[in-house]
């Protein structure tokens, strides 16, 4: 395969003054090992299928296209068999985001959720409701 893929454009951004370069693909900002193996496996695949533009037009998701298949078995290749439907086709849309906004958006949208979710977890632990849920 050709070293010369094309991929999304790398972002630079500033932090703390300081210029750095975000590297694509490797999303080592997420901490979840399953989740950025998901979303690895998933950017590997689109860019040695070369599928960047399918996924950048894509309107609505269907798991039989032709395209979406070829995805996920590069995907497979790639030593990520995990997926469910659910998580596959929510990988994909990530990339839609990858493809249309670039990956410094898509961090800045996944920190943004990922500061909500731990705040509203903090909020129901604080409140006792999980610990109720658990037991129940």
């Amino acid at each position: 395969m050709e070293d010369f893929l094309p991929i999304p454009p790398v972002v630079h951004t500033t932090n703390n003054n300081k210029k750095t370069q975000l590297e694509p693909g490797k999303f080592e900002y997420i901490k979840n090992k399953s989740n950025r193996e998901m979303l690895c496996t998933a950017y590997k695949a689109i860019n040695i299928t070369e599928k960047w533009e399918y996924v950048k037009n894509i309107k609505e998701l269907w798991i039989s296209s032709e395209e979406i298949k070829e995805i996920y078995q590069e995907i497979e290749k790639q030593g990520y068999d995990g997926h469910s439907g659910c998580s596959f086709m929510c990988t994909i849309r990530d990339m839609q985001i990858i493809a249309l906004e670039g990956e410094e958006k898509f961090k800045e949208k996944y920190e943004a959720y990922e500061k909500k979710a731990s705040t509203d977890r903090a909020i129901i632990e604080r409140r006792g409701i999980l610990n109720s849920l658990l037991s129940a």
